[in-house]
């Protein structure tokens, strides 16, 4: 069964935290991007808060800062009503930034949609390079993102997180990006860099390779029989967080 919890957490960092990546990689998001800054804050009641900075010159930035003290202030009575508004089913509650309402329908709302894009490619696109390119760098931040929240918040994968040590995960892409999967007392952080010496490595020859595994077209163990993926260092702890992995798709379909 999906748990709201986890999905709120899911859409908030792995989906609403991707727009930081999404204005690095796509000039069209980059030129959506205001001249002035404008900084957005989503709180959950009695769950995440997200603080995030858009200006022109610096792109899409996550900020440390309360996200109650920034420019628009976004509510959601619980976790239930972020995910509904994330479906468009329902709509957040402004507490601040009345002002600033044409940045959230125009600016906004078209990050939203240019983020989809990538994230649910139609087939039309699938020929494009560059498409590709940015959008297989997306949704392995999501992927890995979702996996990591559905370990710290689904009740469903108790038995597999408590059974994992701490250590470290270096998920790296050759030519591509790298991603860090940090765990610590059964909890899991992501960095986008490889901070510190890994207890455990996979290795993705392209991103080729991270595309068809993402999207089914071809399996895990062929691609490690092929060489395509290259696995070294404590091999529990990458079966573990591949199982976290697996139910991604599961949180993420219902989503959609």
């Amino acid at each position: 069964m999906m748990d709201a919890e986890t999905s709120a957490y899911i859409n908030l960092y792995g989906l609403l935290g991707n727009l930081v990546n999404l204005c690095q990689l796509d000039s069209e998001a980059k030129s959506l991007l205001p001249k002035k800054a404008v900084s957005v804050g989503f709180v959950i009641y009695k769950g995440p808060s997200l603080a995030l900075r858009f200006e022109a010159t610096s792109g899409c930035q996550r900020l440390d800062a309360s996200a109650l003290s920034q420019n628009i202030v976004l509510v959601f009575r619980s976790v239930r009503h972020f995910n509904a508004m994330m479906s468009g089913k329902a709509m957040p509650i402004i507490v601040k930034g009345f002002t600033k309402l044409r940045f959230l329908t125009g600016t906004f709302s078209h990050l939203s949609q240019r983020l989809e894009h990538f994230l649910k490619p139609q087939p039309q696109y699938l020929n494009d390079n560059q498409f590709n390119d940015i959008s297989t760098r997306l949704t392995l931040f999501t992927a890995v993102v979702a996996a990591a929240q559905i370990g710290n918040h689904d009740p469903e994968v108790k038995a597999i997180t408590g059974a994992l040590s701490d250590g470290n995960i270096a998920l790296t892409v050759k030519g591509g990006p790298s991603l860090e999967v940090q765990v610590r007392t059964h909890q899991f952080t992501v960095t986008e860099q490889i901070k510190d010496r890994a207890n455990a490595y996979m290795e993705f020859a392209d991103l080729g390779t991270v595309g068809d595994l993402l999207a089914g077209r071809i399996d895990a163990f062929s691609a490690i029989a092929s060489n395509k993926i290259q696995l070294a260092g404590f091999i529990p702890l990458l079966d573990g967080f591949d199982k976290l992995l697996f139910r991604v798709n599961y949180y993420l379909k219902q989503e959609s």
